[in-house]
């Protein structure tokens, strides 16, 4: 078998997992598994050593950091070994790291892959709100990791339009950012929206250093007109007017039955469990046991242990569950690809400076969304994260990106 024909075939999986991860029953995840025994299949044919450079050292340092801290507590805890399942992602899906490390995969697949997922996003949450008549847009998942994930591929795609130098493209691009920031607004899921706002707040920072101020004006009056007209769209400025009403009443009144009450009430919980646990946590898999202690003695409400099954924020988790060490660990797995694909941003130029765009909204966005949801404790948003994130380290060193 070519190497050009694993390469190829690897890129139309690429393209088929976005395309299908959020659309199709466990048609992502399929598709996933393709990838990688056919990235294993590469790399057994080409066994040349590849030298990684100090960022895509310290990307596995920080990850191998994050998997091991998970893995040791669960065994210190004497957890479920089903609490690793999310984590070890991370490690089944290095084969294509490496492997696109070593080929010279066309970008294209990535792009187009990226504008795939936002169409079809679009297209199953326009059936399920305006065909079967659901309240929420879900796509195969749940509404909030559907309106995340949705997001995370709308500010993708608006990344390609802006960088991209084809008009015809960035119309096609642009449109995808419209598809796929509809198909969240159906989701209602909030944390999606705040998402929307930190991604075009960054991404524009960075640009507008080098644009007139006629652009720079232009640039930001496009900003406010997103977020007002945002705002006044009655899904999302009743569901932003609800969380507000929710807030008043749990500060003011101490009602905590609510959406946005309970997830008060479990933070406030989980920060009194965290000052009896601050170095190692609770364990993963004990937090309704500990709920439940806390509720018995009157620190939080009945409501928590009995209506909530987890702490609705990825990073109170990991203080909750695995102590300040588990916390730095899940800081860094953010913080030092967002720091490397910023600087490669700025640095770079052609479709090195996409691909690093690409990773910028892909982890601004992912970080908005972990504020309020448990990002790393579902499968979906996990293999998008660690996939993507392989994808984008190994593609941003590919002797095949054009630098002009």
């Amino acid at each position: 078998m070519s190497r050009n024909l694993i390469t190829n075939s690897a890129g139309v999986l690429i393209f088929l997992f976005l395309a299908m991860l959020l659309t199709v029953p466990k048609g992502g995840g399929a598709i996933l598994i393709l990838l990688i025994l056919v990235s294993s299949l590469g790399l057994v044919l080409n066994r040349t050593s590849v030298a990684l450079n100090k960022d895509e050292k310290w990307l596995l340092a920080v990850i191998a950091g994050y998997v091991l801290i998970y893995a040791l507590n669960v065994w210190y805890f004497s957890a479920d070994i089903s609490e690793l399942d999310n984590t070890l992602r991370f490690v089944i899906l290095l084969p294509v790291f490496y492997f696109i490390r070593k080929q010279k995969l066309n970008p294209g697949y990535i792009f187009y892959a990226i504008l795939a997922g936002s169409v079809s996003c679009f297209l199953i949450a326009i059936y399920q709100i305006y065909l079967l008549d659901l309240p929420r847009a879900t796509g195969v998942t749940k509404p909030v990791a559907f309106g995340g994930l949705s997001i995370t591929l709308a500010m993708m795609s608006f990344a390609i339009a802006l960088l991209i130098k084809t008009t015809k493209l960035k119309i096609l691009f642009f449109s995808g950012f419209i598809l796929a920031t509809t198909a969240s607004i159906l989701s209602q899921s909030r944390g999606a929206w705040a998402a929307l706002i930190t991604c075009l707040l960054l991404l524009f920072f960075i640009q507008a250093r080098a644009w007139s101020l006629k652009a720079k004006t232009s640039a930001g009056l496009l900003l406010l007109l997103i977020i007002m007209t945002s705002y006044f769209i009655p899904t999302v400025q009743l569901r932003i007017d609800t969380a507000i009403t929710e807030v008043d009443n749990y500060r003011d009144k101490n009602v905590a039955n609510t959406s946005v009450g309970i997830r008060l009430e479990t933070w406030r919980g989980s920060a009194i469990a965290f000052t009896e646990n601050p170095v190692f946590g609770i364990g993963e898999g004990n937090f309704r046991t500990k709920m439940k202690q806390l509720s018995d003695q009157g620190l939080v409400d009945p409501v928590v242990p009995v209506q909530i099954g987890h702490v609705h924020s990825e990073y109170i988790s990991a203080a909750l569950h695995r102590g300040v060490i588990g916390l730095l660990s899940l800081l860094l797995l953010f913080f030092v690809p967002i720091a490397y694909f910023l600087r490669s941003m700025i640095t770079l130029q052609g479709e090195r400076k996409i691909i690093a765009a690409t990773g910028v909204m892909l982890v601004m966005s992912s970080m908005t969304v972990a504020l309020s949801d448990i990002f790393f404790g579902q499968q979906l948003p996990t293999i998008f994260y660690a996939s993507l994130l392989y994808i984008m380290y190994s593609m941003i060193n590919s002797p095949e990106l054009k630098s002009d």
